[in-house]
């Protein structure tokens, strides 16, 4: 009787260290990240390359789906480095640099991503542009039809109201760098606008307009750029016919 719990404790294991084994040598989708994270004591920092520029933080923010591979170490003890939301806990010993390789994917424990409201056809282009960049980005879709076919690798999604202040802070607003309000009504895309500006100074909005005279309204609610795809459409319609070998 002992034989079958035996088996099933072998099979467990070798599952786990196969699963571990699979994480840590997986290749990097896209551009990685490399985390140095050391440990002294209790007190925790993470060092990391950012536009050329290297910082280090006791705080840790990463990108929603982009490969991040860390290398941990310790300065004076035995510790684990365990991150709730990864599920994932590895040790910190000194003399020895370990390593694991994760991809986040909770919008609420990103940064420095791009955020898109609405998931229509414009937005699924935008979708697929940072998919094709490798830039982590967070789509707001209150339609659940929508979000069924949504494979993002190096994005995720949040299920809601892009209007609702809760919404935009569950997607990271405040730590995001760009959002694109391109849901279909222009009150609604008005509304995102103001309370995204509101909730981020610095952060860069881009507005789709569906009226022609409403890019001085956006303006005025915050947005650094206004497309109007009838706009935009005509213009190169027109040009299609006046310089066919320009357009």
């Amino acid at each position: 009787w002992t034989a079958v719990p035996a088996m099933l404790i072998v099979g467990l294991v070798t599952y786990a260290y196969v699963v571990m084994r699979d994480i840590e040598e997986a290749p990097a989708a896209g551009n990685e990240r490399v985390v140095t994270v050391t440990v002294q004591q209790f007190t925790w920092s993470f060092a990391y390359n950012e536009g050329g520029k290297r910082f280090s933080t006791a705080q840790l923010y990463l990108p929603a789906g982009q490969s991040v591979k860390f290398d941990v170490k310790s300065k004076d003890v035995i510790h684990d480095f365990w991150v709730p939301d990864f599920r994932m806990k590895i040790d910190a010993v000194p003399g020895i640099t370990t390593h694991y390789r994760v991809t986040p994917k909770n919008p609420e424990a990103i940064g420095d991503h791009a955020i898109v409201c609405g998931l229509g056809r414009m937005g699924q282009r935008a979708c697929k542009e940072f998919e094709a960049q490798g830039m982590p980005y967070v789509a707001i879709e209150r339609d659940e039809h929508l979000l069924e076919d949504f494979t993002g690798r190096h994005g995720v999604y949040v299920h809601g109201d892009a209007t609702s202040d809760e919404v935009l802070r569950k997607a990271g607003v405040e730590r995001a760098k760009a959002l694109l309000a391109v849901v279909a009504s222009d009150a609604e895309n008005l509304y995102i606008t103001l309370s995204a500006r509101l909730l981020n100074e610095k952060l860069a909005i881009v507005a789709r307009a569906e009226e022609e005279g409403a890019e001085v309204k956006f303006r005025r609610a915050g947005a650094n750029h206004v497309v109007s795809p009838y706009v935009t459409g005509g213009f190169r319609l027109a040009q299609a016919v006046i310089r066919p070998t320009v357009v």
